[in-house]
């Protein structure tokens, strides 16, 4: 990364956090959306960056998939942006909103969580079945999207279908995690309220929901819409549903840190040091550098999800990223292909 000549004008500490969380209008993106049926009978949706030029990508075109953080969709900002700035380069781009999100109903009992991979395993098979057989698919994850994104790399190891991956704000270990939300006064009292309240209006969106865990040992509707803390929400939508025991049990196992050494493609991770959700202890720089696929990246300041600049309508990442990806790229037949396009140069 020694050729990544981006200069950053960050905003200030939580300002990147609250701007970011707020969002704005704009980059205007259009989607096309594709609704995606799991092997599990799970339903996931795709939204597809529409082509900058109304036209239709070749085959093997190189590909972005984004999977957003905790209750997020392909509408976050900071999906927005990104997905934008890597169209513009000419990357064909899709967003995967998971399971429950994104107005995506669920039509299984179990939402998307951070422990589970099912939605991005699945829809990176699909990519790699149809339209981007051999061509660059690279992965970028947004906060516990980019834990699941890692998760996922690790688990694949060698046979990981993606060439490269991108970990945007992750917060690395949910049990440190947890801590935090829940420790530290301005995240119990501000961000944590504004995620519950996100979490539980999007599962009562579709008055269906409920009745698909109605039957689950545990479960109860009136608990979920009264619950006041995330780890009761994690309790009732995702612990008991995936079979754990404990709440600790399955926040150790949704932790990328578990897998992070068995990651055997390329793997750019960004974190800024006043992340309030994931302070420097947590990151894991000596499991970074034990691994030479990793390229760690610590920021001054970023917030979570931030890394604005000037009057917050760009973040720094994005151009970050779009180097990156075109140099995992490399000499691919398909990204020269790409380069040569009127896209790029528009």
């Amino acid at each position: 990364m020694v050729s990544c000549k981006r200069v950053r004008r960050p905003l200030l500490w939580h300002v990147h956090t609250m701007v970011a969380a707020k969002g704005n209008a704009f980059p205007k993106v259009k989607y096309n959306r594709e609704a995606l049926t799991l092997p599990d009978g799970g339903l996931v949706s795709l939204d597809w960056v529409a082509h900058p030029l109304n036209i239709s990508y070749a085959d093997n075109h190189p590909t972005i998939i984004i999977l957003h953080g905790a209750g997020g969709s392909s509408k976050d900002t900071y999906v927005r942006i990104t997905a934008a700035a890597l169209s513009t380069k000419g990357w064909r781009v899709v967003a995967l909103n998971t399971r429950g999100q994104g107005n995506t109903p669920l039509v299984t009992p179990r939402c998307g969580n951070g422990f589970s991979t099912l939605d991005i395993r699945g829809a990176v098979a699909y990519l790699r079945s149809t339209v981007v057989r051999s061509g660059p698919l690279i992965g970028i994850g947004f906060s516990l999207g980019a834990n699941i994104m890692v998760k996922y790399a690790g688990e694949e190891e060698a046979a990981c279908p993606l060439s490269a991956v991108v970990s945007i704000s992750n917060p690395y270990d949910s049990i440190n995690l947890d801590k935090m939300v829940n420790d530290k006064i301005w995240n119990r009292y501000v961000y944590a309220p504004a995620i519950l309240e996100a979490a539980k209006k999007e599962f009562f969106k579709h008055p269906g929901n409920a009745q698909l865990f109605q039957d689950l040992p545990g479960f109860s509707a009136t608990k979920v819409r009264t619950a006041t803390t995330l780890r009761q929400i994690d309790d009732l939508l995702s612990r008991q549903i995936e079979g754990y025991n404990t709440l600790d049990e399955y926040f150790r196992d949704a932790s990328c840190v578990k897998y992070m050494h068995n990651v055997r493609v390329p793997l750019l991770c960004i974190s800024a040091l006043d992340d309030p959700f994931c302070p420097p202890g947590i990151i894991p720089g000596k499991l970074c550098r034990q691994n030479p696929k990793i390229i760690l990246v610590k920021t001054a300041s970023g917030g979570h999800l931030g890394f604005l600049q000037g009057n917050g309508m760009t973040m720094w990442t994005s151009d970050v990223i779009a180097q990156y990806c075109a140099v995992m790229a490399g000499d691919d037949i398909n990204f020269r292909a790409m380069l040569a396009s009127p896209v790029s140069k528009l």
